[in-house]
């Protein structure tokens, strides 16, 4: 069952563009990976107050500080750990060459898939999205993000975040109901990463 065109469209157009913009550059140098991560890093630290104000709001008064411990530290030492590691994730590795194709070499060239989708579920919405979202911009990817909508201030706010953050559209944030989601899990993403119950996961991949 597919969903309607009033839900369907801008999920399509925000899609493609994000894939024009990948396939534009398909292979972000370390700097620029880089910058991005920190891009991240500074939403996470300059808003933490408002995400955790918002979470709270979303679970009907949970504590702050299980959302600083169990989301917003994590997350932080997530985008720290790719900062400083992505040079060497993008290396290419010597790899073994069977003796039939002696005396060549073999390597193994880390490559960009193009754009992730990314769906989150929502128990921890913070650091769900972001331990997705490091590893898909480390990578050289770019970044489409559904929230749960059962956390819709924090959707609302990281949505609203992001844009700010990525002004050249290398992530988004999209929210909704069970129509977008299963929408969103249509496109044709190089990648897909979902996080959920195997019954949600039926209902909006099939």
């Amino acid at each position: 069952e597919s969903a309607s065109p009033a839900v369907g469209a801008p999920l399509v157009r925000l899609f493609e563009a994000s894939r024009a913009a990948a396939r534009g550059e398909p292979y972000p140098s370390a700097d620029v990976r880089i910058g991005r991560l920190r891009a991240l890093g500074t939403l996470l630290r300059g808003n933490a107050e408002p995400l955790a104000e918002a979470v709270s709001r979303d679970f009907g008064n949970r504590s702050r500080h299980e959302t600083q411990l169990l989301e917003l530290f994590p997350a932080l030492e997530a985008v720290a750990q790719a900062q400083r590691h992505v040079r060497a994730w993008m290396r290419p590795r010597r790899r073994a060459t069977s003796m039939w194709f002696l005396p060549g070499t073999s390597r193994l060239l880390p490559q960009p898939l193009g754009v992730a989708g990314i769906v989150v579920p929502w128990n921890y919405p913070i650091f769900l999205a972001v331990g997705a979202l490091v590893a898909a911009l480390a990578a050289g990817n770019r970044a489409l993000v559904k929230m749960s909508e059962t956390t819709p201030a924090t959707g609302a706010l990281l949505e609203h975040l992001v844009e700010a953050a990525y002004p050249g559209g290398e992530v988004r944030v999209v929210n909704g109901g069970p129509e977008v989601a299963q929408a969103f899990c249509q496109l044709p993403f190089d990648h897909l990463l979902f996080t959920g119950s195997t019954v949600v996961g039926r209902h909006v991949m099939r």
